[in-house]
């Protein structure tokens, strides 16, 4: 009996938590195509690769609300798009200029280039609710 209840005070302790993230995207320009998030932890090819979860829904002006479910404890890093023509890409031009919309989480400066880990990451120890701004340079 008492090995029976420490192997469930044990599982008890070692399950993951599951938690929620609510992300609100603002700043979009127009209803064309999707805006597509993929959530990425320190083990996938963040910012270009698909993340450990992606979650796409339709545009829409202004704001959208994209739900992530099923979050485990940990660092992560989000990486979004507004694929306006609904190609599963993003585009750039030529000279490797962006053609759509992005954002990342913690909002860091436009540079040369996409937003690093260490720019972007956060922790997440329960349900949490973040912001993204989308950015685009031909708004």
């Amino acid at each position: 009996m008492t090995t029976l209840l420490a192997s469930l005070m044990w599982l008890g302790l070692t399950e993951k938590a599951e938690n929620t993230l609510t992300i609100k995207v603002s700043g979009i320009k127009n209803k064309n195509g999707y805006i597509s998030v993929a959530l990425h932890d320190g083990s996938s090819d963040f910012p270009n690769g698909e993340g450990i979860k992606t979650v796409s829904v339709d545009a829409e002006r202004g704001t959208v609300e994209i739900i992530i479910e099923g979050v485990p404890d940990g660092e992560y890093a989000i990486a979004l798009m507004h694929d306006e023509n609904a190609n599963d890409e993003f585009d750039m031009d030529a000279n490797g200029m962006p053609l759509e919309g992005w954002g990342f989480s913690n909002n860091p400066e436009p540079a040369m280039g996409p937003a690093s880990w260490s720019e972007a990451s956060f922790d997440v120890e329960g349900d949490q609710e973040l912001a993204i701004d989308m950015v685009y340079l031909n708004y």
